[in-house]
């Protein structure tokens, strides 16, 4: 039996190793793909008070790091018809609206370019896309907040084939949140590229297994505080910053499907963005989220307000123990110290006590019982009661776990595959050399 001659075997092992090394560069652009898409559409202003018939104007912002280059862009919103009523949908300059469609409720616009030839427009740094405006029709002042949450804002990326990230997010106000329904799918002209917006968050990764559920955030003068819910146990990391390049980070050390992350030592009354990143236990996969702001209160020395202070119990149901966040702010929204801050409860539970942490006080509830029950915690200032909110508290609560099927475990497993595919090209080039070695020592 004739043996492949040493040129022969040098040409057949150097074409795997190229295949190889070709293959951990190509799974390498495919897993971290989302981490390259440095764009979001949001609404601004984020919060403001409107006296009854008074216009609210929301506008629709672009902020891009690269330049993503779109055919169209979608808005849809829900509100509250007791509190607000549509008026107009403006598009920007250079820019027309093809369907507009509006209920006593919710507003459907979609706006595409006006170019003679392509309906193609290139976005790049922070650009301003329209204006949604409404009337306020509630009976006295109305606080009117944009929450990132549900109210679907999505574009066409022409290059990519996929979405311009995007902040999902919707208004909300004292009679409660105002949320969006689903959109289903919608064919910009010319582009022929299909938008289909998901029913929770743009926070799911084309690939991998771990899901960002929700995240928000809530603020002081002097922090944010950023609740994020994963689809299963992981770690988060947020990186923010006063414009979109970000530039710092806070990250969790424990591994759980919901997380607290505290961003410390920011200014008062100023714009930040931010960013969620995800990741699964073991590390099989990773989920970046969208590029979103959010943007700190003043500092104020008024009187306590209960309509306009926060309060969050997160999560709302655990196994053993939950958190309640109380952001005591004035009529104008500005965080006020509120001391003697007190919190009653309701059901076989033990608070902790109650600290402040950067304009923000906090208190641990943990269930005294091995039965299933919910307890309501009502915040007060002296006589002034804030808004209650119930936490449920499970003993047999499991946090969700996600399942891998075959085709995705190859994908999630990112950082490792890539590792074997890199090892494997060395290794074969060691078994050439040795090779080699050996035939001409023959």
């Amino acid at each position: 039996m004739k043996l492949i001659s040493t040129r022969a075997t040098f040409i057949i092992v150097s074409l795997v190793t190229i295949a190889l090394l070709a293959g951990s560069v190509i799974l390498q652009q495919i897993v971290f793909r989302a981490e390259q898409e440095f764009s979001a559409l949001t609404l601004s202003p984020t919060t403001f008070r409107v006296a009854q018939g008074q216009p609210v104007d929301l506008s629709l912002n672009s902020i891009s790091v690269n330049q993503v280059i779109v055919s169209g862009l979608q808005v849809k919103l829900g509100y509250e018809a007791a509190k607000l009523t549509f008026k107009e949908a403006v598009p920007p300059i250079g820019w027309q609206t093809l369907r507009l469609a509006s209920t006593t409720d919710t507003v459907d616009w979609i706006l595409a370019p006006i170019t003679s030839s392509t309906s193609l427009v290139t976005l790049q740094g922070e650009v301003k896309l329209g204006t949604v405006r409404f009337l306020a029709t509630g009976a006295g002042v109305t606080n009117v907040t944009v929450a990132q949450e549900s109210t679907v804002l999505s574009a066409v990326d022409q290059v990519r084939g996929s979405f311009v990230y995007n902040a999902a997010e919707s208004v909300q106000d004292s009679a409660g949140t105002i949320t969006a329904g689903n959109v289903g799918e919608i064919t910009f002209p010319e582009a022929k590229l299909p938008v289909i917006v998901p029913e929770e968050t743009d926070d799911s990764a084309k690939f991998g297994t771990q899901r960002i559920v929700s995240s928000y955030v809530e603020t002081s003068a002097r922090a944010g505080l950023v609740f994020v819910t994963l689809a299963s146990s992981g770690k988060v990391t947020v990186e923010f910053g006063p414009t979109p390049a970000l530039g710092n980070k806070a990250e969790t050390t424990r591994e759980s499907a919901t997380h607290v992350i505290n961003l410390s030592s920011l200014d008062p009354n100023q714009q930040y963005y931010y960013r969620v990143l995800g990741e699964e236990t073991q590390q099989r996969s990773r989920v970046v989220g969208a590029l979103k702001t959010f943007k700190t209160t003043a500092e104020g020395t008024g009187t306590l307000s209960a309509g306009r202070s926060k309060v969050v119990a997160f999560p709302a149901k655990s196994k053993q123990t939950s958190t309640l966040f109380i952001f005591p702010r004035d009529d104008e929204g500005k965080t006020v110290e509120s001391a003697g801050l007190t919190v009653e409860h309701e059901g076989d539970a033990t608070l902790g006590q109650v600290s402040t942490l950067g304009g923000y006080y906090v208190v641990e509830v943990t269930t005294a019982t091995d039965k299933k029950q919910a307890v309501k915690l009502t915040p007060k200032v002296g006589e002034t009661a804030l808004e209650a909110r119930t936490v449920v508290l499970d003993p047999e609560y499991k946090e969700p776990t996600v399942t891998l099927n075959k085709s995705e475990l190859v994908l999630a497993w990112n950082d490792k595959t890539m590792a074997f595919l890199f090892g494997g090209a060395i290794l074969l080039f060691l078994l050439l050399y040795f090779f080699v070695r050996l035939a001409r020592s023959r």
